[in-house]
């Protein structure tokens, strides 16, 4: 009986020892390319510039976005601001938006497309006053990779408010917080 024991004891033991108690979570896990590590779940910058079409103006206007994409664990969310006006500088709507992403990434591209609520500041000439609309804002972005974190590509947007809708198309700057470092030197 107690050689049982000890055998049972042993095996415990070396279960006990073989199990990885330092594995992260899936959402915190990095990948290696060259010598450089890169988060896999990441955020995000784009900026980005273009034209589109305003119901209110019935013409085109040129067209600013920011927007930052960051992530909860696996889920990602975008906060952005857009500025539409006739030129550069004359804006005669300004909106704020916050959306939910659906992202697709790997070392070459990455494809997002995101939707949610928005909230614009449109100018009334009338009243010479600006006049808030909410609404739903939405679209998607193909980013061509330039190095795994640095990138640039066109993204299409629509804003459906209350007071007017703008769809547009724009190119964008992608800028990824996905780099963490060397590995050179380093054990893995």
């Amino acid at each position: 009986m107690k050689r049982i024991l000890f055998v049972l004891s042993l095996l415990l033991s070396l279960v006990s020892v073989a199990q990885d108690t330092k594995s992260k979570p899936e959402w915190k896990r990095d990948t290696i390319i060259g010598t450089n590590r890169f988060a896999i779940y990441n955020n995000w910058l784009s900026v980005g510039a273009g034209y589109a079409i305003n119901t209110n103006k019935g013409r085109e206007q040129f067209t600013g976005v920011v927007d930052y994409n960051f992530h909860i664990q696996k889920h990602y969310f975008q906060l952005g601001v857009l500025l539409s006006g006739d030129y550069f500088g004359s804006y005669t709507t300004k909106q704020a938006h916050a959306c939910y992403v659906l992202r697709k990434e790997n070392t070459k591209r990455n494809l997002s497309y995101f939707g949610g609520l928005s909230l614009s500041a449109v100018y009334n000439s009338g009243e010479n006053a600006y006049n808030n609309s909410p609404g739903i804002y939405g679209g998607v972005q193909y980013i061509r990779k330039l190095t795994y974190d640095v990138g640039v590509g066109p993204s299409v947007f629509a804003d459906i408010g209350v007071k007017q809708t703008i769809v547009g198309i724009k190119l964008d700057i992608y800028f990824s917080g996905a780099f963490k470092g060397s590995t050179k030197g380093k054990k893995r």
